[in-house]
């Protein structure tokens, strides 16, 4: 509960707010030394000691974007998520866990853009689908701010 400024009344947090301050808690808002100029935009300011600090309300819009491009996806197990970092594998595996979704946790085939690549369906892996990028062709919605392609969805496309 947060106090309002006139009065000293009471007031419950927005869902936008308490979801803030989980972030605040979760050390979100911390990024790394380097920041491509790409996230720059997204970055609040930078600490003494050389650490971005990312701008929530922006990370809690993009999630809110992510979130609706997934629930818009009728079969969970038609979602991958990937992370090759040690530091995000845990979350893929969990969010896979949780949804039904598909987890690459660390780093995958790197010919899968060289030929056919496996994809999720219904019944399984459907080995003659288009191949997947592998080049950074396909931005995540959420990145480090050190990453060096992280373009954003928005709705007239990628940023």
């Amino acid at each position: 509960m947060a106090a309002s400024a006139g009065g000293g009344a009471v007031r419950a947090l927005s869902q936008k707010e308490q979801d803030i301050q989980m972030m605040l808690a979760a050390d979100v808002h911390l990024g790394t030394k380097n920041c491509d100029f790409q996230m720059e935009r997204y970055v609040f300011k930078r600490r003494t000691d050389g650490i971005y600090i990312i701008n929530l309300g922006k990370t809690w819009d993009k999630l809110q974007l992510a979130a609706r491009v997934i629930v818009a996806i009728e079969n969970p197990q038609d979602i991958i998520v990937q992370s090759a970092r040690p530091y995000g594998q845990r979350a893929v595996l969990k969010f896979a866990q949780y949804t039904g979704a598909h987890a690459i946790a660390g780093r995958h085939t790197p010919d899968w853009g060289a030929a056919p690549a496996p994809v999720p369906t219904g019944d399984g892996w459907d080995q003659t689908v288009a191949p997947v990028p592998v080049d950074g062709t396909v931005p995540p919605v959420v990145a480090p701010t050190g990453w060096e392609s992280a373009a954003q969805p928005t709705a007239q496309g990628w940023e």
